[in-house]
């Protein structure tokens, strides 16, 4: 993984959104095709944006504070926001992007440290070419050998030791 070039992940086949479609359109989008967030593309196909189920959920709450959603949050009005609103009006303007010849392991750092999920890999024209999220990550650390030197040992949890 430490080589792989994003190329060898990402998804060519990728949902997009565009920037004056509807919050219900692309939750729809989201939530039929079983992904966390969408690249927003204009007519070009350049990415613009970026929008997650995250940001949809926070709608009510403008702020960029953190905020405690409660089990009484008001669900019919982020309904009706869904209905009221475009992509435009939430959508992350200037997502990270990637390039095909990118690094994997650089990726899987940006989404661990800065959180950030999926990144759109673009052309040198800032043209979506593919996406890459954390489910393709997992694959490949799945179909990984695991390195007998590579000096990763289990560490029991607290009740095992006790229990022996």
């Amino acid at each position: 993984m430490k080589h792989m070039p994003v190329s060898g992940v990402m998804r060519r086949k990728v949902v997009t959104a565009s920037s004056d479609m509807s919050l219900h359109d692309a939750a729809t989008l989201m939530h039929e095709h079983g992904i966390n967030g969408l690249p927003v593309v204009d007519e070009g196909g350049r990415v613009v944006g970026v929008v997650g189920i995250k940001d949809i959920l926070r709608v009510p709450y403008r702020s960029g504070d953190e905020i405690y959603i409660w089990t009484g949050a008001p669900l019919t009005r982020i309904a009706g926001y869904l209905r009221d609103m475009r992509v435009a009006d939430i959508m992350a303007r200037r997502p990270l992007c990637v390039q095909q010849t990118d690094v994997l392991s650089t990726v899987v750092g940006m989404m661990i440290n800065q959180g950030i999920h999926p990144i759109p890999i673009v052309d040198k024209d800032a043209r979506l070419v593919g996406v890459i999220g954390r489910a393709d990550v997992l694959g490949v650390v799945l179909s990984t050998p695991v390195a007998e030197e590579s000096g990763a040992t289990r560490t029991a949890a607290p009740e095992e030791q006790t229990a022996r």
